[in-house]
Order: structure tokens, then C-alpha cells, then sequence
């Protein structure tokens, strides 16, 4: 498991009911009023989510980015445990560990938190250039696949770190973007 020593959030702090209603969660519930309807998800499509499908509300899964170094360009599993005021939530990550050893809670702004991406359809085999999400160290990394090895296995380079790796079709999926409250299949165009 990764380790990540961060301020945990005051312990003090009352943990909100999914059914409480006040002006934060009126805020969420009115972004979340937006979203429009499920589609398929298919390679190059724009995919939104069910109306109802997410709320930013304590139980919600999700998954969180960070800008710390080492950090960037990841996402990792959590679930949200407390809403604070303007756009802030307390995450308790699923692998992240804190110095004690006991599951990271961290406070975080709206715009490193996101909703779990809904499932794409699945792909029997990945193909060369593909825009992929490879599960590494803890987390969800953003990479291309730059060679099909066989055997369901393919080789995976990062941008972010400038490193190829090699990974099983199971540790994979297609890469997908939470853009203007939806979801947006990766375009086949690398951005190098």
C-alpha cells in the first residue's frame, strides 16, 4: 500500500447525513440536476451519467487526484465521509494509508474530486495507441498503449514520468475524462 503523510481532518468535525439537507448540499444537488442521461459508452463518445446517478454526498465513491509531487497525473479510490463548506469534502481513501497506519482522510477542493467513471464496455483486447488508466502503485496513472506484447499483456508509457511498463489486460481500462459534469472518452490523438 502507498504511504502519504498529510493533516488529517479535525476529528471533532460531524460527519454528514446523505440526507441532510443545507445549502452546500443544495448547491451539489443543483450541479448534479445538470447532468442529463446514461449513454454507452463507445470509443470517441461523450457519456453523462444518469440524472440521479451521483451526488456529491457523504457515501459517495469517488475517485481523487493530487497535485502533490510523485502524485500528479493519479487517481485514487476514496469515499466521501463529511462535506465542508464551498465545494470542500473530506475523502477517506481506500489504499492510502496515513503515519498511523489507519485509512488517509484528507479535505479536499470540488475539482480533485470526482465520480468513479461509469464502465465501458469491455474490451477484449487493447490496441496499439489506446488510451488506457493503468492501476499502479495505489492508483489509476494515465498512459498509452505503445506495444500489444500478447498474451494479454501490453506495455504502457507514461507521460507524466516518462516510463514504459508492462501490464495485464486486468490492470487496464479505457481512459476516460470527467469534463463539464460528464464523462468523455480519450481521443485516440496522443498530446505529447
Amino acid at each position: 500500500m502507498a504511504t502519504r503523510s498529510t493533516t488529517r481532518a479535525s476529528s471533532s468535525a460531524s460527519v454528514a447525513s446523505a440526507n441532510t439537507t443545507n445549502p452546500l448540499q443544495q448547491q451539489v444537488d443543483n450541479y448534479n440536476d445538470e447532468i442529463k442521461k446514461k449513454v454507452l459508452v463507445k470509443a470517441n463518445e461523450t457519456v453523462t451519467l444518469e440524472k440521479d446517478g451521483f451526488h456529491f454526498v457523504v457515501g459517495a465513491l469517488v475517485e481523487v487526484c493530487s497535485d502533490e509531487k510523485g502524485l500528479k497525473g493519479a487517481w485514487f479510490l476514496g469515499t466521501i465521509v463529511e462535506l465542508k463548506r464551498h465545494f470542500r469534502f473530506v475523502v477517506e481513501y481506500e489504499a492510502l494509508i496515513d503515519d498511523d497506519s489507519k485509512p488517509l482522510r484528507e479535505e479536499l477542493n470540488i475539482r480533485h474530486i470526482r465520480p468513479r467513471p461509469p464502465k465501458t464496455d469491455d474490451v477484449a483486447e487493447f490496441k496499439f495507441f489506446d488510451e488506457v488508466d493503468a492501476f499502479h502503485n495505489d492508483g489509476w496513472w494515465v498512459g498509452i498503449v505503445t506495444k500489444v506484447v500478447g498474451d494479454s499483456k501490453y506495455v504502457v508509457f507514461f507521460r507524466s514520468f516518462k516510463e514504459e511498463m508492462e501490464f495485464h489486460h486486468s490492470q487496464l481500462r479505457l481512459h476516460q475524462d470527467w469534463m463539464d459534469r460528464r464523462w468523455v472518452m480519450a481521443s485516440k490523438a496522443l498530446k505529447f
